[in-house]
C-alpha cells in the first residue's frame, strides 16, 4: 500500500475491507489499519472470531460471514460495506488456505479447495468490490507468498495457487491502473 503509506493522518477516515480477518494477517492488518483510523470492514467463515476482533479495534468496525468464493455473496458484502460505511477505499484480499502432503495422495476436493479460496476467492472479492474501488479510486491488496515463486513440494496446490494469484494480480493492475486503482 506504498501509495497510502505516509502517515496515519493519510489513513485516516478510510474505509478497508479485509478478507480472512479472523487471525493472522488479516486480523494484524485490521489491528494496524484500525490504529491509523480507518473504519474496517472484517469478511470471513468465523463469524465468532471475527466478532471478536471486531470488538478489540480502536475505531469504527462491522463484520461480515461469507465464503469468498461465493460470488452471490462476496457482490452482497460489497453492497452492504458501501451502505454501512458510504464507501469502500481498501480492500485487501487476504483470505486463503493451505494444506500439505503428497499430491498423489491428496484428497482431491481439499486440493480443489485451496486453489479455489486462494485464486478463485482472491478473483471474486475483486470482481465484487473493483466498482467501489474505480469510484473511490482506492486500492485493492493482494496477498500472496513467496511460494508463488518457490515450489515447495507437499505443498503443490497451494504452490499454484499463490502462483496464479501473483500472475492475475500483476494482470489486474494492468487493467484497472488507468482508472485510478492501485
Amino acid at each position: 500500500m506504498s501509495g497510502m503509506s505516509g502517515g496515519g493522518t493519510r489513513l485516516a477516515g478510510r474505509v478497508a475491507v479485509i478478507t480472512g480477518a479472523a487471525r493472522g494477517v488479516g486480523e494484524l492488518l485490521a489491528r494496524k489499519l484500525s490504529a491509523r483510523g480507518v473504519k474496517v470492514a472484517l469478511v470471513g467463515l468465523e463469524p465468532d472470531a471475527l466478532k471478536q476482533v471486531s470488538e478489540r479495534l480502536h475505531g469504527e468496525s462491522a463484520y461480515w460471514h461469507a465464503d469468498v468464493t461465493d460470488q452471490e455473496a462476496m457482490a452482497r458484502v460489497a453492497r452492504e460495506v458501501g451502505e454501512r460505511f458510504g464507501r469502500i477505499d481498501i480492500v485487501v484480499a487476504n483470505a486463503g488456505v493451505a494444506n500439505g502432503g503428497p499430491f498423489a495422495a491428496s484428497d482431491p476436493e481439499a486440493w480443489r479447495r485451496v486453489i479455489e479460496v486462494n485464486l478463485i476467492g482472491s478473483a471474486v472479492t475483486a470482481r465484487a468490490f473493483l466498482p467501489a474501488l474505480t469510484e473511490s479510486r482506492g486500492y485493492l491488496l493482494q496477498v500472496a507468498s513467496l511460494a508463488a515463486i518457490t515450489p515447495a513440494p507437499m505443498m503443490s496446490a497451494y504452490c499454484a495457487s499463490k502462483s496464479g494469484v501473483e500472475a492475475y494480480a500483476h494482470c489486474l493492475r494492468g487493467e484497472v491502473g488507468h482508472k485510478g486503482v492501485g
